[in-house]
């Protein structure tokens, strides 16, 4: 040991916890410099600076020699918290647009420059770790007690961090970290290594001080660093100086806009064309996720046009039904549209549940005045705003509702053009609408809005969502669950309804009527519908209007331009639409005498070319409407064949269906994973981008984006990882360096280092729903997993000797704790849904402290038979181990989806018996010294 015991568990814990509060803020960054999907890749990146580190150790010898590493940890150390400062600058400034990463191989090469970069303080944290676990692997269990206690600090410092100080100024906090853990172990070293830190130390701490606001009598002036937005999001359809502040949050940033006077309203679904155009400020989610703030939105009768948006349709079906006055819970407030839309239904009170810190302070303090205090319980005593999760907050009351409200609404950030489908969400899951529909009054309705795919495209959530309620209605016993089941189509947005009994032909006819009277396509399900009747066959005259409205808006202009004309576009959007329901009624010479009229009442000179230009426009319109038609169609039909097919029709179809829309549950939650494994991956098209009109491609794109992304890097991190593997194997078999057993070791640290990362994200996966939401998982889960693990590694110390028999006996310990968890999430923690939050965290530190005690032991383990057996290859098996878990974070993510967690904690303890079993000790440790 070094001559400063103590300096060296304080250097090693302080880098620990620095390392992994730079990994948790880089997630943060992640989602707003790209995508939330890169979020999983952090842990890949740091793994990867590891393992690389493990490699340098084994190609340098470090096993082999015993001179003290004070000096050289504390270099590397303040070395390592200046690398994270500069490294984070540096890569912010590396343009990616991954939504054309196939198209353009320019970004993959971007991509990997990416990472490397990030990987370069990740390397340097490395080298000083595993420095001080080769060169001091005697006293291995108590370093690494150090190493994951640390650890457990900083993830559970993360949220406070990154609630109250952003993601920029937290990775300087982590840097200033790094260099205070080099001061650390400078005082094991000589007084040139002190001299060497404490100016890094200073450096890094004035840094800090400038990201959180400067400081006069230090004469530190306020520092900035703003993180760009990826490529493709919908903050970027805005003129950047209009983007007014940004709210940070450990969930999802907020960025809120100036006012913008005389824009269209927006709501998780569709408000009428004619909409009248209001004053408001757009807001959105890590750059996405779009929302916004009415101005005055308080004072309901300003918005007269909240009762015709499709996303309310529940409140149609319960006024036609002559109920007023409902109880309504909203989960995910956004800007407060849906909470307005309620009390404009006359709602009695109006429970609103929001996840995202950032967005319950936009509403309740930052932009408060602005929208008239709609959530001042003083102002407005009808609403209740709570921060939670929203299947969290139903547990902890039996309160019922008459409308449960979820319009746009997505578990964290709403991602775009295929990127969002490796993000989980717990509110499109069977369990969450056996959840829901427990918490409604009788007659009551569930009310989702998501999006629906029109002609060319095939509906994705929506139908997945009809299949989700059918499956969770089915399996709760209701003889008939397609009665009890209405999806209502406004023209881009679809309402999924699941009502608390069956809907009656009066909800039906009112609903039908207010599609009729506002523009909306109507019913692709109709639960009164009898099963051979000829559907969609003459969709409401309305919704062909707005089609022929549309294509002639955009066609207006071109019409001025090119006859050198002056017409009014809407009255040629009226015109068109009204030739056109003519056309697509069979009633062609009416049509055409519609358009002659208008054209023989205009000057002489022209009137050819404005006939052929209004009879082409009218004609486009009626192959579009009639394209759309047939569609509008086969839709009704593939969501009568999932809600009301036996299961031998639906199965098939479900199989053949290009899209996988098969229901979601707790354990395999990845609604927005709708693509099969093997499709469209390797396709180059120009559809796979965001061109920033359509939102067809901006948030469904044909082509899996976020897929390719993750296995191209999963590729690009498993060629590194390779190299750097059996390199070092290469320089000592150069050099004549024997390394007896190297592939049975091999087999331990990569069997660990899968296995850990396995259980790590599974369990950070299973208890976002207990405990209610991903700050609280994250931070409980990294806690107590590695605080655990910390004195597991502490009490594998105590075991005298590690032969072959100590092994077998860990490991069936291992499984038993396994099996326990397994158990325990899936039976004994649901029981306790209803508890306080504080009893739910004392739970689930609970069931994972046995599993987490044990989990501690293999590695140091290893470390010792190493040390003992193979010491040369200390450094190497430490590389192992961080480079399978590169490759695990990845695979992880990809298994979730496939077989669900439960399985993956399954595969889990199969790995780690391949481990203990492939690992034979050459000897038995002599008699431990006493320390």
């Amino acid at each position: 040991m070094p001559r400063n015991r103590i300096s060296s568990y304080a250097g090693i814990a302080l880098l620990a916890g620095s390392i992994i509060l730079f990994q948790i803020a880089l997630t943060r960054v992640f989602a707003i410099l790209m995508w939330h999907h890169f979020t999983y890749m952090v842990v890949s990146i740091a793994m990867l600076g590891f393992g690389a580190a493990g490699s340098i150790l084994t190609a340098r010898r470090e096993g082999l020699k015993h001179a003290d590493p004070a000096a050289t940890l504390a270099t590397w150390s303040w070395a390592y918290g200046i690398a994270v400062m500069l490294a984070f600058c540096f890569a912010t400034r590396v343009r990616i647009d991954t939504l054309h990463i196939w198209s353009d191989k320019s970004n993959a090469i971007a991509l990997l420059l990416f990472y490397l970069i990030i990987a370069a303080p990740m390397l340097l944290g490395g080298l000083a770790i595993g420095l001080a676990l080769t060169r001091l692997a005697k006293d291995v269990n108590r370093l690494y007690f150090a190493d994951l206690l640390g650890s457990a600090a900083g993830g559970a410092a993360s949220a406070f961090l990154l609630s109250s100080l952003g993601s920029t100024t937290t990775i300087m906090v982590s840097g200033a970290l790094g260099a205070l853990a080099g001061l650390c172990f400078s005082f094991g070293a000589s007084w040139g290594s002190r001299i060497l830190a404490l100016p890094a130390v200073l450096l890094t701490t004035a840094v800090v001080i400038g990201f959180t606001g400067g400081s006069e009598p230090l004469r530190i002036p306020a520092m900035t660093w703003e993180v760009p937005f990826a490529e493709g999001k919908d903050i970027l359809d805005l003129d950047p100086k209009l983007i007014e502040s940004r709210i940070p949050s450990a969930t999802a940033e907020v960025q809120v806009s100036a006012n913008i006077p005389d824009t269209a309203p927006m709501i998780g679904g569709e408000f009428p064309l004619g909409t009248p155009r209001i004053d408001a400020r757009f807001v959105s989610q890590d750059g996405t996720a779009p929302t916004m703030l009415y101005r005055d939105a308080a004072e309901i009768e300003r918005f007269p046009f909240l009762t015709t948006t499709q996303a309310g349709s529940a409140y149609v079906a319960r006024k036609a039904r002559g109920l007023g006055s409902p109880e309504v819970l909203v989960i995910g407030v956004g800007g407060g549209v849906d909470v307005m839309v309620a009390l404009a239904n006359d709602a009695k009170h109006v429970t609103a549940v929001e996840i995202n810190d950032a967005m319950v302070r936009m509403v309740t303090k930052d932009y408060a005045d602005y929208i008239g205090g709609l959530f001042d319980p003083g102002t407005n005593p009808r609403v209740e705003l709570v921060r939670s999760e929203g299947r969290s907050h139903l547990r902890h009351g039996e309160k019922t509702f008459d409308v449960i409200q979820m319009a746009g609404v997505d578990s964290f950030t709403a991602l775009s053009t295929g990127a969002y489908t490796l993000s989980e969400s717990y509110l499109y899951t069977v369990e969450a609408v056996k959840e829901f529909y427990a918490h409604l009054n009788e007659g009551g309705i569930v009310n989702y809005s998501r999006f629906i795919q029109t002609y060319p495209r095939e509906p994705r959530e929506t139908l997945r969502l009809a299949n989700i309620a059918r499956q969770a209605l089915g399996e709760m016993g209701i003889e008939n669950p397609a009665s009890q089941i209405a999806v209502f189509m406004g023209r881009e947005w679809a309402s999924t309804m699941i009502k608390k009994g069956p809907f009656t032909a009066v909800e039906i006819t009112a609903l039908q009527d207010f599609g009729a009277e506002h523009g909306f396509r109507g019913f692709v399900y109709d639960p009164l519908a009898p099963d051979d009747a000829e559907v969609g066959a003459t969709p409401e005259a309305s919704s062909e209007k707005a089609v022929a409205e549309g294509v002639a808006a955009l066609a207006g202009d071109a019409i001025n331009a090119n006859l050198g004309l002056e017409l009014d576009v809407k009255e040629i959007g009226r015109l068109v639409a009204r030739s056109y329901r003519l056309a697509f009624q069979g009633l062609a010479g009416p049509a055409d005498d519609l358009l002659e009229s208008f054209v023989s009442a205009r000057p002489e000179t022209g009137r050819d070319a404005l006939r052929a230009v209004l009879v082409r426009l009218r004609d486009q319109a009626l192959e579009l409407g009639r394209a759309e038609q047939t569609d509008f169609i086969r839709t009704q039909r593939d969501f009568l064949t999932v809600l009301r097919g036996d299961d031998a029709v639906r199965k098939d179809f479900l199989a053949r269906y290009p899209y996988d829309v098969s229901p979601c549950t707790d354990d395999a939650p990845f609604f927005f994973n709708y693509y099969r494994p093997d499709w469209k991956l390797g396709e180059v098209g120009d559809d796979d981008g965001n061109d920033g009109v359509d939102n067809a491609d901006r948030y469904h794109s044909d082509i899996p984006v976020g897929h390719r992304v993750l296995y191209l890097s999963l590729a690009q991190i498993a060629v590194l990882a390779f190299l750097l593997v059996i390199l070092p194997l290469r320089v000592l078999r150069r050099e004549g360096v024997p390394t007896p057993g190297k592939w049975r070791y091999f087999g331990f640290f990569a069997a660990l280092g899968v296995g850990f990362m396995f259980i790590e994200v599974a369990l950070m996966q299973k208890m976002v729903i207990f405990l209610g939401h991903p700050t609280y998982s994250i931070s409980v889960v990294l806690t107590s997993l590695l605080g655990f693990a910390g004195l597991g590694s502490l009490l594998a110390g105590r075991i005298p000797r590690l032969g072959r028999p100590q092994l077998l006996l860990l490991l069936l310990a291992l499984l038993g704790a396994l099996a326990f968890e397994v158990f325990a999430l899936n039976h004994l923690l649901p029981r306790l849904l209803g508890q306080p939050l504080w009893i739910r965290i004392a739970a689930a530190i609970g069931v994972v402290a046995p599993l987490a005690l044990v989990l501690g032991m293999p590695f140091p383990s290893g470390i010792r038979v190493l040390e003992r057996d193979c010491p040369q290859l200390l450094p190497w098996g430490w590389a192992i181990n961080g480079f399978l878990s590169v490759l695990a974070s990845i695979l992880c993510i990809i298994l979730s989806q496939e077989i669900g967690f439960t399985r993956v904690f399954m595969v889990a303890g199969g790995l780690y018996a391949f481990g203990f079993l492939v690992m034979r000790p050459q000897s038995r440790d002599p008699e431990p010294s006493a320390h």
